[in-house]
């Protein structure tokens, strides 16, 4: 019986958690997920400071100042960015410090004129127009204030948060571990990148494929050599994976003569979850935990590979590594053609979306063959069609998700 793929992710997921928490060195941290809640130690801005190059006064000095009856305040001295002796200084009525963008204000001083609304002669600073306090003042602690929640558990670092984290003072940032992931690609026809092929051999595409996909989750994956489609190489090629969090195979899968891995996986004692989806393409997809590992065994189609690796094994790899939000964001299209679905099965639609009118419109991106990889070099975005659809007519709604968005 072929398991639903909503129940075979609600396995994987109650399978899987998150690992141990490690420091990384903040300009290190790019990609990673923070293993917990984030508090400001301090606030920012950590004191008022001038948002404009001018003269720092008190409002109240200048609040009768006009054109034909202008105001002088006396400039008694200049601060700068950095100046360590601002706080001291007080200002008195009558008084001006000429003060320049980020300088923290003088004691007294309730807001900032810009140099070019004012005019300096001899000593003084010459204003013709009322100011308001508080203009061109940033104040401590309008961004955040000490103590308070700056960034969630969960939370994918990129570099807007990031400089948050190192405004704040965090050259360390508090991350889920990376899960450690082997992976191999089985087949006698499979032959190495850079390899002169043989009558009957291909290049394996699936090892560096996923390799890349898992690059873009972050990880660096270790890629083992193809065994040969015997059992003990098999059994082999899992016990040198053994030292991983997570181990995908590719291919071997399905009912064949030579598809073993399921019988490998029986005599390594893998407590075999599930095996075979009702979803099309990545039906043979496996899941198993041996010991302490996951065991994720993909079909060898290399399009219905990455597909399945999308749905399922990216879900439990964001788990495992902390993040708050497991799945790409779900949007709706409009198709400009009739598309055919296979009943009883979820389809994953390789597609070409783009926006026109106001909408998402919609068309396949090609040939929808499990080992066709021009369409899915061309597609944008993946439909997916519901197990209880067998056609979406032209001019009807199908869900989809972008191939680049992140969680």
């Amino acid at each position: 019986m072929l398991t639903r793929p909503s129940i075979a992710l609600e396995i994987i997921l109650n399978e899987v958690c998150s690992l141990p928490e490690e420091s990384i060195f903040l300009p290190k941290a790019l990609g990673r997920y923070l293993s917990r809640e984030i508090f400001a130690p301090l606030s920012l801005p950590p004191f008022d400071n001038s948002a404009m190059d001018g003269f720092a006064v008190h409002a109240s000095d200048v609040r009768s100042a006009s054109p034909s009856s202008p105001i002088s305040l006396k400039v008694i001295d200049t601060l700068v960015a950095g100046d360590l002796c601002a706080s001291s200084r007080r200002l008195k009525l009558g008084e001006a410090v000429r003060i320049m963008t980020g300088a923290p204000m003088p004691t007294g001083a309730d807001t900032v004129v810009p140099f070019e609304e004012s005019e300096e002669k001899e000593g003084y600073c010459i204003l013709r127009s009322p100011v308001s306090v508080g203009r061109h003042v940033r104040k401590k602690g309008e961004d955040i204030q000490d103590g308070t929640c700056a960034l969630k558990k969960g939370v994918r670092l990129t570099p807007r948060n990031m400089a948050l984290l190192a405004a704040l003072g965090f050259d360390q940032a508090p991350v889920t571990r990376l899960p450690q992931v082997a992976l191999f690609s089985t087949g006698n026809e499979l032959k190495t990148l850079g390899s002169v092929l043989e009558p009957g051999q291909i290049y394996d595409s699936n090892g560096p494929t996923l390799s890349l996909a898992l690059q873009e989750l972050g990880m660096e994956a270790t890629l083992l050599p193809t065994p040969k489609d015997t059992l003990q190489d098999l059994l082999d090629k899992f016990q040198k994976a053994s030292a991983s969090d997570v181990i995908l195979s590719m291919g071997a899968v399905s009912a064949g003569d030579f598809d073993l891995v399921p019988q490998a996986l029986e005599k390594l004692g893998a407590k075999i979850l599930f095996h075979k989806l009702a979803i099309k393409p990545g039906k043979p997809l496996l899941f198993a935990r041996w010991e302490h590992r996951f065991i994720f065994c993909l079909p060898g189609n290399p399009v219905s590979a990455l597909i399945v690796f999308d749905r399922f094994v990216r879900p439990a790899l964001l788990k495992m590594m902390g993040a708050s939000n497991l799945f790409r964001r779900r949007y709706t299209a409009t198709v400009s053609q009739e598309i055919k679905a296979t009943q009883g099965k979820e389809d994953y639609l390789r597609a070409d979306v783009e926006w026109k009118n106001g909408s998402f419109i919609t068309k396949l991106a090609g040939s929808q063959g499990s080992a066709h990889l021009v369409p899915l070099a061309k597609s944008n975005a993946l439909l997916v069609i519901p197990e209880s659809q067998t056609q979406v007519m032209e001019g009807e709604q199908v869900e989809f998700e972008f191939w680049e968005d992140m969680p």
